[in-house]
This record gives structure tokens, C-alpha cells and sequence, in this order.
């Protein structure tokens, strides 16, 4: 499947900065609430894109989930072999003593989930080779083993390397936990198919250098 052009155009620290706006809350606040240096936020606030758990962190305080501003431009992928809860659990810390819930109310999910060893599992599933996964991702080897090693990931990296996978990982891995406010329901509560999944996000306005696009899902 070919990654849609419009993903390119999200700016998601401009989108994130303008929900902050729209919410009067301060850098100074969200760091209070995030329990970081302004200067931090500041320089996050900046990025295009961002690592995944911080924008899941991000979207807990300020009660957006802003994961949804990429599946919005997002195809639903085909049916693919997904992850079960007690594989997430395993890879993340090898024992299975974990029980993750589904539509979780706080952002502490992602501990349990290693996303690079997900990527990896996957990968070898489908015996792709790290070459070969440089190649598409057009990057070095090197740039995979690191990956594979990582517990997070940027955002649009991971986009990317679901594309080039064929394998949601938003949608399969980290969307089932997340309930950011009661709007946001998961269909099924399931992870198992993720043609299954419907969302239903707060109305999010996506500034596109000088438009401005308001998203909406009934």
C-alpha cells in the first residue's frame, strides 16, 4: 500500500500547539502536567513530528488524541496477523506477569509495549531482512538495528515503516488502549481486526501551512 501524500503536510506540533491555544493552557502548564522543563515542550512543540509515546503522553493532558490526525489521512490497512495483548506483554518484558486493559484512562500503557521488537517480530514473520527494510525505508542497516532496539519510535517513522511492513501498528498496537475522553470509542474494543475499528475523535481543526481543516467523525 503507498502512503498517502497528505501525511507529508502534518505538522503535528503546529496542530498540537493550536489545541493548546484553543484550551488556554500554557507550555508552563503542560510541562507542570507532563512533569518536564519548559524548555522541553518548547523544543517538542517545535518538531514536525514526534516520538509516539510522547504524543500519546501529550494527548492525555490535554485530553485530544492526536493519534487521530494521522489515521484521518490514514487507508484502514487489509487484514493482517495481528499482536495478542500476551505477545505485547512478552516482548516487552519477558515474563507475561503484565495485564494490559484495553481503552486505558492514563498514558501508562506504553511502558508495556517495546514498539522495535514488535517491528522486528513482524518483520520476521514476513522474512524481511533488516537490508531489505533499509532499502525501503531508504535509510541504513544500522538505522533498522537501532530501531529494533528502541522501546519508542517517531511518529511518522512508524507510519512509514507500516507502510512498508503493511502492517498498522497505530491501529493494531497502541489505538485498543487508548480512551482519552469518553467520545473516543473503540468498536469492539478489539485489536484482532482492525477493519473493526471506528473512532469517534473530538472535532480537531489541522492547520495546513495557510489552510485550515476542520475533522469531524460522526
Amino acid at each position: 500500500m503507498k502512503k498517502p501524500e497528505t501525511l507529508k503536510n502534518i505538522n503535528i506540533g503546529k496542530i498540537i500547539r493550536a489545541e493548546m491555544g484553543r484550551l488556554s493552557l500554557t507550555q508552563e502548564m503542560l510541562a507542570k502536567k507532563l512533569n518536564l522543563e519548559k524548555w522541553i515542550i518548547r523544543d517538542i512543540l517545535k518538531q514536525k513530528s514526534i516520538k509516539i509515546n510522547k504524543l500519546i503522553d501529550f494527548s492525555y493532558e490535554i485530553g485530544v488524541n492526536f493519534l487521530c490526525v494521522y489515521l484521518q489521512e490514514m487507508p484502514m490497512f487489509a487484514n493482517t496477523k495481528s499482536f495478542e495483548d500476551a505477545v505485547i506483554i512478552e516482548i516487552a518484558n519477558g515474563q507475561g506477569s503484565v495485564t494490559l486493559s484495553k481503552r486505558s484512562r492514563t498514558a501508562d500503557f506504553t511502558q508495556f509495549i517495546h514498539i522495535g521488537k514488535l517491528l522486528k517480530a513482524e518483520a520476521n514473520r514476513q522474512k524481511i531482512t533488516e537490508e531489505t527494510l533499509a532499502d525501503k525505508l531508504c535509510c541504513s542497516q544500522d538505522s533498522i538495528s537501532r530501531m529494533y532496539g528502541n522501546p519508542d519510535i517517531d511518529t511518522m517513522r512508524l507510519i512509514d515503516t507500516s507502510y512498508a511492513l503493511n502492517y498498522d501498528f497505530i491501529r493494531n498496537i497502541y489505538l485498543p488502549y487508548m480512551a482519552v475522553n469518553e467520545n473516543e470509542i473503540i468498536a469492539n474494543d478489539c485489536i484482532s481486526d482492525p477493519c473493526t475499528i471506528k473512532l469517534k475523535p473530538k472535532i480537531i481543526s489541522v492547520i495546513k501551512e495557510d489552510k485550515t481543516i476542520i475533522y469531524e467523525k460522526n
